[in-house]
């Protein structure tokens, strides 16, 4: 008998050589493409990588965790943070934040990357950083040096002089701001700022639109530009007629629901094009502190934006899943589920938007969902979340590429 359990374990680690393998059960496991809540879930990961789910047979070798009365999810996926911002110092304008160059914001960065992940959130979009600091945390994490999710950064915003979203004055080591930056006035400009972005490692295009500061050709030119180099436009934006601009133009998603309207609605379901509605910050605005003027003026726009979400929702606009963190506190993530479900969206179809939507914008087929082949991105929280979305608040287990970031025992 002894001689057969030597036997198995060299077969086995002839077959998977020195890749971890390790089984997970759970008393339950959430399928989130049909809905289905499996019973009794057990998954085998070798490496980094779901291998199959309920195995038939087990290795003898294999690590097992048993999380008990817990259901298992697939990684949830952020659209829209800011890991290097502080919360705690953002402005209403990007480019009034505290000086800090590159070297300090990626290890801010550091700090909130790992609160995200301890969060649940295994791979996220920043889309919003100066001086490619959100792309030495993408590198930093990457190799190991610190812990965080996936990060897809966009460099820098892409922003006319002196616009919401130039941020040159956050570095204190620029002098002549230009397209390096993500400042285009122009249309060469705008060209150099999306390639100069994807040169330095940008997986994703952020522009900031809002107020027609660049018009519909200009976003053409922005959105053909990134779509060459296999990059996603994600358009941050307020105002109907500059969202009406930015979806004809081709922009890949609209961030932030604001002032929408049904003929833009009916364009968005048209072209395919996602919302990222990053709701719940409405809840965490300070109008104490607001000047009187803007206060008054998105006082009066919240009931739009609400009723734009029900309708986007209801007619079937494509939903990924944001929260803004970096506006609002990191680890907070998790608290924009309950708004999504608020306005319209089943359970289910909120935590969809934190999988297999957010991977379909995102442009990735290895993750968002529990199935063989994929990669080992699992959550585990108390309870059933469909029941129950804000269970998704308080995640007891996450692991990241088949390795174990956190475990409530």
């Amino acid at each position: 008998m002894k001689k057969m359990l030597m036997l198995c374990i060299l077969i086995c680690s002839f077959l998977f050589g020195d890749e971890p393998q390790i089984i997970i059960r759970a008393k339950r496991m959430l399928d989130v493409k049909s809905g289905k809540i499996i019973n009794d879930a057990v998954i085998e990961i070798l490496g980094d990588r779901i291998q199959s789910l309920k195995p038939a047979n087990i290795p003898p070798n294999s690590q097992t965790i048993d999380l008990g009365d817990v259901t298992l999810l697939p990684g949830l996926i952020d659209m829209h943070t800011h890991l290097t911002y502080d919360a705690a110092d953002f402005r209403l304008d990007l480019g009034k934040q505290p000086g800090m160059a590159t070297a300090g914001r990626a290890l801010l960065g550091a700090k909130f990357a790992r609160i995200t992940l301890m969060s649940g959130f295994t791979t996220v979009r920043d889309l919003g950083a100066c001086c490619f600091s959100d792309i030495t945390l993408m590198r930093a994490i990457a190799k190991g040096i610190t812990d965080g999710p996936d990060v897809y950064p966009s460099g820098h915003i892409i922003s006319i002089t002196g616009g919401s979203c130039d941020q040159s004055s956050v570095n204190p080591d620029v002098k002549n701001p230009g397209p390096q930056e993500g400042i285009a006035d122009t249309p060469d400009a705008i060209v150099q700022a999306v390639r100069y972005q994807w040169k330095y490692g940008a997986k994703v295009i952020k522009v900031c639109a809002d107020e027609n500061k660049f018009n519909e050709s200009e976003l053409r030119l922005m959105a053909d530009t990134a779509h060459r180099l296999k990059l996603k436009l994600a358009v941050h934006v307020w105002d109907t007629e500059s969202i009406r601009a930015s979806v004809a133009a081709g922009a890949d998603s609209i961030e932030h629901v604001s002032l929408m309207n049904d003929e833009i609605i009916d364009a968005m379901v048209k072209k395919g094009t996602y919302l990222v509605p990053t709701i719940y910050t409405i809840n965490t605005f300070d109008f104490e502190k607001m000047p009187a003027d803007i206060r008054k003026q998105i006082e009066a726009e919240i009931p739009i934006y609400e009723k734009s979400l029900r309708d986007s929702i209801r007619k079937g606009v494509k939903i990924a899943f944001g929260s803004d963190t970096g506006q609002i506190p990191h680890g907070d993530n998790a608290k924009e589920f309950a708004s999504l479900v608020k306005y319209g969206m089943t359970p289910l179809q909120a935590i969809q938007s934190a999988t297999i939507s957010a991977a379909d914008l995102l442009g990735v087929t290895d993750r968002g969902s529990i199935e063989p082949g994929l990669r080992a991105d699992l959550i585990a929280v108390s309870g059933n979340p469909l029941d129950d979305v804000r269970t998704l608040e308080r995640v007891a287990f996450v692991m990241k590429a088949g390795k174990v970031y956190k475990q409530v025992q």
